[in-house]
């Protein structure tokens, strides 16, 4: 069964090692399981030869630039606002949770607004795991969105969510959080929304092109979870 119509959205950053090749196979495997599709890239201010690369893909991928670096969450929450198809599918440009899953997540779509996938839900596999300071953040912040925000979602991280049109509609006017903690709000205003959402075991691979800094980001994250819990407090996500 091919899935019926789905926007992509990939944010980027300086990805100038994995953008070409994710691109391609990410067009090909679409133009065999989706009727009707588009590709959104959203470059976050690269300052390496990511736009050189994208000019290549134009006329099959569009392409949306921040400048100056507004942050990941500012660009995906960009990207699905300027989302076209009935769904939208947001999705790590390093590929971690291969593209196959994109067609286990639509399993759900008549039944789920949002579909996001995850590492530790039933069925995930996990094919190398983060280390040292990076795997410790793994478990902790994890930890501290259940028991701050979340308590019933295993993995709020993941770079692969999908939703429907109602649920970007409903979701992304509301969000504040630009950088770290945007997946945690995104699912908290969907929850408070009454939106259906379905968490899915996907697989998934480290990959070690990611910019976070494991000494200094993990304040910054705990401060964002701080703010989100303000907000929602405040009701500004109901």
């Amino acid at each position: 069964m091919k899935i019926l119509s789905l926007s992509v959205i990939i944010p980027v950053y300086n990805e100038e090692r994995c953008l070409a090749q994710s691109l391609m196979s990410t067009l090909r495997f679409l133009k065999v399981n989706v009727k009707d599709f588009e590709v959104i890239v959203v470059d976050d201010g690269s300052r390496d030869k990511t736009q050189e690369i994208l000019r290549r893909f134009e006329g099959r991928v569009k392409v949306l630039r921040n400048e100056p670096n507004a942050g990941k969450g500012f660009s995906v929450n960009r990207g699905f606002l300027e989302a076209s198809k009935s769904w939208a599918l947001f999705m790590d440009a390093d590929l971690s949770t291969p593209l196959e899953e994109i067609k286990h997540a639509w399993q759900f779509h008549q039944s789920f607004d949002l579909i996001f996938g995850s590492r530790k839900s039933s069925g995930a596999r996990i094919i190398e795991h983060q280390r040292g300071l990076r795997q410790w953040m793994g478990r902790l912040f994890p930890f501290l969105v259940q028991l701050l925000i979340l308590p019933d979602f295993l993995d709020t991280q993941c770079g692969f969510k999908m939703m429907s049109k109602k649920a970007i509609q409903k979701v992304c006017p509301r969000q504040r959080i630009n950088r770290f903690g945007f997946d945690v709000e995104l699912l908290l205003i969907a929850k408070r929304q009454g939106l259906r959402l379905k968490e899915v075991g996907v697989t998934w691979k480290n990959s070690d092109r990611s910019t976070l800094n494991p000494l200094r980001d993990p304040f910054k994250m705990f401060w964002e979870l701080l703010k989100i819990k303000w907000n929602d407090w405040k009701g500004l996500y109901g």
